[in-house]
């Protein structure tokens, strides 16, 4: 089981699998590597942030980020997608890491500007899949696929969620393409 899949995972971001599925335009090795990244950023940022739960109670609490650090090792190393966009992608996931740590340098702030701030400074996550978006489906697919950048603020909805629609109602939406 990777670390997305656990309950408390899955209930932060119901709609992250199928939001991936989208941004990665049916291309099988864009979303293995939005998986990957997605996997790997959310484990390491609860394991820094004391935030964690097991994946299984049979493991321990290393065996999971070390399962899912060897993971993303092995995604960077043998993902045909990434390796063919590798000098761009590369970049992205060093901001990714960069902002993640000034994301967390600012809420701890005594600036109440940075301190509202830094939930969206954190989220470098959505460059790498706005990115990944554009290189699978050009100008028009990256723009379409813009409404996910919301995920992560909880008082933020899908222009479904805000015309009253369900998660199961907008997941359908999301694949069937229509956001």
């Amino acid at each position: 089981m990777d670390y997305c899949d656990t309950n408390k995972e899955l209930s932060k971001n119901p709609l992250m699998k199928d939001w991936l599925r989208a941004a990665s335009n049916g291309d099988k090795g864009a979303y293995d590597f939005l998986w990957r990244v997605w996997n790997w950023s959310q484990a390491f940022d609860d394991l820094i942030d004391g935030d964690y739960e097991e994946v299984s109670k049979n493991q321990q609490h290393g065996e999971t980020a070390i399962k899912e650090f060897m993971a993303f090792i092995h995604m960077v190393s043998f993902n045909p997608f990434y390796l063919k966009h590798k000098e761009q992608l590369y970049s992205l996931l060093i901001q990714m890491a960069h902002r993640a740590i000034i994301g967390d340098e600012w809420e701890n702030s005594d600036n109440q500007l940075k301190k509202d701030s830094a939930h969206i400074i954190r989220c470098g996550d959505l460059d790498v899949f706005a990115h990944v978006s554009y290189l699978t489906g050009g100008w028009e697919h990256m723009r379409k696929m813009a409404e996910y950048r919301n995920y992560d603020n909880p008082n933020a909805t899908t222009n479904a969620q805000d015309k009253g629609e369900s998660n199961s109602n907008v997941r359908n939406i999301i694949r069937e393409g229509e956001i």
